[in-house]
């Protein structure tokens, strides 16, 4: 008899299961600032303007990567990233160009070119670089 009271006592003060833990907050990485840089270079020897591109990274603790992407043929300029991309930038020159675009996938930044005729219209995605990034990384743009 003693043990019945003394379990319907525990249960009446809460003697249940302790409640299940809150879920953990994931935690966000350190910030990564990213940018496409575009450095116009000299003319070819036909007079085609060149631009040379590259991609920086600045680490929170100040730590800088820079990526050369190569040389582009025509003028360049930053634009409105098209679907899935951070950043893009578009060179253009005498009917035909190179669409470069910065994806974010996962932990890293991969850079993908497009080269675009304007009687053919765009070729496929051709992969330039990939770039590892610091876990959960809060990527900050600059364009």
């Amino acid at each position: 008899m003693r043990i019945v009271l003394a379990t319907l006592a525990l249960a009446a003060c809460g003697g249940s299961a302790p409640p299940p833990e809150a879920p953990q907050a994931e935690v966000e990485g350190p910030e990564v600032t990213v940018s496409l840089r575009l450095i116009e270079g000299e003319p070819s020897e036909a007079d085609v303007p060149r631009t040379e591109a590259s991609l920086a990274l600045i680490h929170a603790e100040g730590r800088r990567e820079v990526e050369p992407l190569g040389t582009l043929h025509g003028v360049c300029h930053h634009e409105a990233p098209d679907e899935n991309a951070l950043l893009q930038a578009n060179c253009w020159w005498a009917g035909a160009g190179t669409v470069l675009r910065v994806v974010h996938e996962g932990d890293a930044l991969r850079v993908v070119r497009v080269e675009i005729d304007e009687v053919t219209g765009p070729g496929n995605p051709q992969p330039v670089s990939e770039l590892a990034l610091p876990a959960g990384a809060r990527l900050r743009p600059i364009r």
